[in-house]
């Protein structure tokens, strides 16, 4: 039986070669670990690997040579396979051998020589060793603190890792400040993994090396949107004057999120030429990118963005609305008293009539705090001030409001007109004292204290007296 095993073993058939070698390593003999140790030059890897294997079987000291020469085969399964079998025998002869394997390129040839080692109870004798366990070991951050000679090894990773060993090899590689992590991560750009591209991309982006800007601005056209908004994020932490025209060509991505870091980062640059097209942007249809929108051009302070700023305050989105006074007060202190504010105001006035009922509270909002200045003296007469004639169309458009078939459009006007001061919408809250909703009648009754009003009669003057009782107006 033996003899014809033997003889299978000269078969041109590389499966019944393999079958072969697998019977003779569990015959257990070593009197044939010479016969097996000659299979490891057979041409077929997997007759390799089986060979490989048979040895481990005899566990035999006498199989430690022919396992540490294939640890130098040329395919990566038959290295893993005698990394393992040398940790199987328990030799410390193999130790040597298995040192130089933790370096293999391939990370499962490296996995299993670390565990063959930890098995012989081997410690590291210098930094170099520890790096190449540490990585071995998939302690990447580990690694990294060692110094940079554990940029090579890490570099190996993203040759041979898995998917998520790549990613946290970039993360490690980022994270240690030296020049020369560059080039590895450079490479890692062209990863098939979309999440190893976003890694190295956000690692590239903190390296403040004006080298990487060419290679990241591809990355704004990746297929993954995430890619894309990381690389829009790097270039702008870069800072680089040759990051501005991808980062313009992002504003019309077709993903919100990229959009929206576009924007953000343009602001952040303060690109004069973004100015039109985030003008463009507050009209998105997402509020995340209208709102970044808003952030960029008031951090870019000009001053053809006030009037559609101004609009902005009527936004459907209160995260929209809260941060437009604050960009405005970026680009003009006093916006309010400002021309282009002043043009705002008669598509605000329209926007009190919105289907929205939130459209309608804000344009009422916005409208008032615009016209919010001191209260005019009847003795005066006319308009003394350059602020009258927006201040008289947002009173024209509240006493208007005063009829709206929305009680709370109604009870919003009458507040802003007692805030407002203007003694000209007497008469119009006098009459709202008498609306079929009870709050708006006490709205317009405080807004007519407010303004020092006289009752015409007796009944008025019951009226307002019962109605300021109530002194809490629900929101």
């Amino acid at each position: 039986m033996l003899w014809w095993t033997l003889q299978m073993l000269k078969s041109r058939s590389a499966e019944t070669r393999r079958q072969a070698v697998e019977k003779l390593g569990a015959m257990g003999e070593p009197r044939l670990a010479g016969t097996l140790a000659a299979m490891l030059k057979d041409p077929n890897a997997s007759v390799r690997a089986a060979a490989v294997k048979a040895l481990t079987q005899l566990r035999n000291p006498v199989v430690v040579r022919p396992l540490a020469t294939a640890l130098l085969d040329a395919d990566p399964s038959v290295r893993e396979a005698a990394a393992a079998g040398l940790g199987r025998i328990g030799d410390d002869r193999a130790t040597d051998a298995l040192v130089k394997a933790l370096s293999d390129s391939s990370a499962a040839v490296r996995k299993r020589a670390i565990e063959s080692l930890q098995s012989l109870g081997w410690e590291p004798q210098d930094t170099a060793q520890r790096i190449q366990r540490a990585v071995a070991q998939g302690h990447f951050q580990r690694a990294a603190a060692l110094g940079p000679g554990a940029i090579e090894p890490l570099a190996l990773v993203l040759q041979s890792g898995t998917p998520y060993e790549r990613q946290a090899a970039v993360e490690a590689l980022g994270r240690m400040g030296d020049a020369r992590v560059v080039k590895p991560l450079l490479a890692a750009l062209a990863d098939a993994s979309s999440n190893v591209r976003t890694a190295a991309i956000d690692a590239l982006g903190r390296t403040a090396d004006a080298r990487v800007v060419e290679p990241l601005a591809p990355l704004i056209k990746d297929r993954d949107h995430h890619v894309r908004a990381t690389a829009v994020e790097a270039l702008s932490r870069l800072n680089n004057p040759r990051s501005t025209e991808p980062l313009l060509d992002a504003l019309t991505d077709d993903s919100w999120d990229v959009r929206a870091a576009a924007a953000e980062a343009l602001g952040k640059l303060r690109e004069p030429r973004a100015v039109d097209r985030l003008i463009g942007m507050l009209e998105d249809e997402d509020y995340d990118v209208r709102r970044a929108a808003v952030e960029a051009l008031g951090n870019i302070g000009d001053a053809r963005a006030i009037e559609p700023l101004v609009l902005m305050l009527k936004d459907e989105q209160s995260a929209v609305r809260s941060a437009v006074p604050a960009a405005l007060r970026q680009i003009d202190v006093d916006w309010e008293k400002s021309e282009p504010a002043k043009r705002a105001m008669p598509r605000l006035k329209a926007s009190l009539s919105d289907k929205d009922y939130w459209v309608r509270q804000a344009a009422a909002q916005a409208m008032q705090r615009i016209a919010d200045v001191k209260p005019v003296q009847p003795a005066l007469g006319g308009f003394a001030d350059p602020e009258d004639h927006k201040r008289r169309s947002a009173s024209e458009a509240f006493m208007e409001a005063l009829g709206d078939e929305d009680r709370d459009i109604r009870q919003a006007a009458a507040e802003a007109l007692g805030r407002m001061g203007d003694y000209r919408a007497i008469n119009a809250l006098a009459q709202s004292m008498q609306d079929p909703d009870y709050w708006v009648c006490v709205a317009a009754a405080q807004a007519l204290g407010a303004l020092h009003w006289q009752p015409a009669d007796e009944l008025q003057r019951m009226v307002q007296r019962n109605l300021l009782k109530d002194s809490v107006v629900p929101a």
